[in-house]
């Protein structure tokens, strides 16, 4: 029987990539990126507070695959929360540190090796691919808020905001933060989760927080913990 073929719908035109596997060069779909967090070390000395760059954990995940279509539309989800018999629930809030634009030419760089691309086996050479410009641009960032953070949680992050909108927080971390790099859900509580979203227009971020809305600085969107970032190609 023959395969019926589909149009390819918007949604797959947009959010819609694929990678390859370096090792047998096998290809895979993708409609979002998947990101962990480094383990939180709970020896760590608490007044160093644990952070790490997009680009690193970025870098981690994709060390053995390499991107050929690169999507208009770039979802990637930094995945907080890992369950276990033990604790149940625990949310891993290290901070994220990310810029607003990102250039991806790495992830697609396969030495110039000539790779089985599907589309009637047409063989495209990847120096082609190589030579693209794959550049995206931050356009929304939703952050998770749980109720079951602690008061010194609360009192880490309004501290943080404050000090970074003064000017002193921006390149490095009160060492009161690391109140807040780990909390614990005893399930009793509810996650609570608001959208930074830049408004083109106006070349400004917004803050969403159910009906709230206010402006909101770009040095600031990174002291939240996100958890789903919406990157646009241009």
């Amino acid at each position: 029987m023959s395969e019926l073929k589909l149009n390819k719908s918007p949604i797959s035109v947009e959010f819609q990539g694929k990678l390859v596997n370096r090792t047998n060069l096998k290809i895979n779909k993708f409609w979002l990126v998947s990101l962990d967090l480094p383990s939180i070390n709970v020896f760590k000395d608490e007044k160093i507070v644990q952070q790490v760059t997009l680009t690193k954990i970025l870098s981690d995940k994709l060390k053995d695959y390499k991107i050929i279509k690169f999507p208009n539309i770039l979802i990637i989800h930094i995945d907080r929360f890992k369950y276990n018999n033990r604790d149940g629930e625990r949310s891993n809030n290290t901070i994220v540190k990310f810029p607003l634009t990102m250039e991806l030419n790495e992830f697609n760089n396969l030495e110039n090796e000539n790779i089985l691309i599907e589309n009637e086996s047409k063989i495209t050479n990847i120096e082609k691919l190589n030579s693209q410009s794959h550049k995206y641009r931050l356009i929304a960032n939703i952050v998770h808020e749980s109720t079951n953070s602690s008061e010194v949680d609360i009192e880490v992050t309004n501290k943080r905001r404050s000090d970074a909108s003064r000017g002193s927080g921006i390149n490095k971390v009160s060492a009161l933060d690391s109140a807040s790099s780990v909390s614990m859900g005893d399930g009793n509580g509810s996650d609570h989760y608001k959208v930074q979203l830049l408004d083109k227009v106006r070349n400004e971020w917004m803050l969403i927080d159910d009906l709230q809305y206010s402006v909101i600085e770009k040095e600031l969107l990174f002291l939240d913990p996100s958890y789903i970032q919406i990157w646009e190609k241009y």
